[in-house]
């Protein structure tokens, strides 16, 4: 019960402990630091900010009744839900013994006697059960873990059925291209030929011309010099 008082009396952010101060910048240079505590060994009691660690009880869930000052009603290798189900029925006959207390005798010692009865079963029947609390806890892990793979599952194939459609896009998209490159391709050799055609004519009428003008000045100079 002092214990207990101790640990509830300690504050929420404790103070260092005093033997901080030694370990100033000076101290430190000089050596006179003292050494550091040794780490405590397996199972040894140790207290740190007020609270009492360590013990061969050490580290389990859900610690021991006999820790509680609680006297053990099944054995120390039981199997948890058969002993539920004994203390079940147990609890069961002990309401019913006192319901025929309270009808007979109110007064009588023995309801004080079956109320601590009804007590104690009912502190072993939530100590067994919180026993299972880790169980409990893997189960509904393993439940979530579950559920996180069947909603990635889904989130994949949601993607995967969106990036065909755009590959299918994608797809048409450059067929279409491929025809219109395609198309305009041969209508401009079509036209080419068609103007190349057309500037054909134009390319024999000058030259023609050309040749009109060279013997025309041919025959001038033939008149001037009277060779004709």
């Amino acid at each position: 019960m002092a214990v207990n008082q101790q640990q509830q009396a300690v504050s929420a952010l404790p103070l260092p402990p005093i033997f901080y101060q030694g370990y100033t910048n000076e101290n430190i240079e000089k050596g006179r630091a003292p050494q550091p505590p040794r780490p405590p060994k397996p199972y040894e009691p140790y207290s740190c900010f007020g609270f009492n660690y360590g013990g061969p009880n050490d580290g389990q869930i859900v610690p021991p009744l006999e820790t509680q000052n609680v006297k053990r009603l099944h054995p120390q290798n039981y199997e948890h839900r058969r002993e539920l189900i004994k203390m079940n029925h147990s609890l069961l006959c002990a309401v019913l013994d006192l319901l025929q207390i309270l009808v007979t005798s109110a007064d009588s010692p023995q309801r004080t006697q079956k109320l601590s009865d009804i007590y104690l079963i009912l502190i072993h029947m939530q100590h067994l059960i919180n026993e299972l609390r880790p169980v409990q806890a893997r189960d509904a892990l393993a439940a979530m873990m579950q559920r996180q793979v069947k909603a990635t599952r889904e989130a994949v194939l949601s993607i995967t059925r969106v990036m065909n459609k755009a590959a299918n896009f994608v797809n048409k998209a450059i067929c279409n291209v491929n025809v219109t490159s395609a198309t305009n391709s041969i209508y401009p050799t079509f036209i080419k030929t068609e103007v190349e055609e057309e500037k054909k004519p134009s390319i024999i009428t000058d030259e023609s011309e050309l040749k009109n003008e060279l013997m025309c000045s041919i025959i001038d100079n033939l008149d001037r010099e009277g060779l004709l």
